[in-house]
């Protein structure tokens, strides 16, 4: 038969009820109205901890969870781009904030960086430049792109793709850089097929049941 442990907070409200009363009814003393005085100190610093640092405990969690989520998101990227990256390939990142806050982000950018060079299998790949905020528009990731200096060698984007993909400045040139793209929210599973079918990405990911999936000219979703 299983054993039902209370948490300490229950415990310690508990005692400090019991004493609470004990005090009430003692309070024509010295010491009973002290005694409440502590107890209500003591319930609230019991409320405080549980709003404020068992708060803060459940944010640190749930950032571990993304970023877990974002490595396994990038981890599946590199996989669907590796045999087309040669060693040192210089990949653009996009995602859905603005470069001005890409400053901000060191755990959501290591745990790119981090899924990335494990799917790739290499840790030589460059940075080449940042481009947000994604999904936008074909034109403004274009222009964002166009100012992106040196050789582009793969572009991935951690919000999905604009739905006008086509129209992008990439497609001009006979040699586009690769393509692969997270998709979290709504993907649009139809256009995502075409354009692996047409090559115009070389991997998506998508969850499937919450699980992130990556799929392939060779594995259409």
């Amino acid at each position: 038969m299983a054993i039902m442990i209370p948490s300490i907070r229950w415990v310690l409200l508990a005692v400090f009820a019991v004493l609470l009363v004990v005090g009430y009814l003692c309070r024509r003393r010295p010491w009973g109205r002290a005694l409440i005085v502590a107890c209500v100190l003591g319930v609230l610093g019991v409320l405080a901890y549980q709003l404020f640092f068992r708060g803060q405990s459940n944010l640190r969690v749930a950032s571990v969870a993304r970023a877990t989520s974002n490595t396994t998101s990038a981890r599946l990227i590199g996989q669907g781009l590796k045999s087309y990256l040669a060693p040192e390939s210089r990949i653009v990142v996009m995602a859905q904030f603005s470069p001005q806050v890409r400053p901000s982000w060191p755990m959501l950018w290591s745990s790119w960086q981090k899924g990335l060079s494990e799917g790739l299998a290499d840790t030589s790949w460059k940075d080449a430049g940042y481009v947000g905020p994604a999904p936008g528009t074909a034109q403004s990731l274009s222009e964002g792109l166009a100012a992106v200096e040196g050789q582009v060698d793969a572009i991935v984007s951690f919000a999905g793709l604009p739905d006008d993909l086509e129209q992008m400045s990439i497609y001009a040139s006979g040699t586009p850089p690769k393509v692969a793209a997270y998709f979290p929210i709504n993907p649009n599973r139809e256009a995502i097929r075409r354009w692996l079918k047409d090559g115009l990405i070389q991997a998506a990911v998508m969850d499937e049941k919450g699980v992130p999936t990556l799929y392939t000219r060779d594995k259409l979703p």
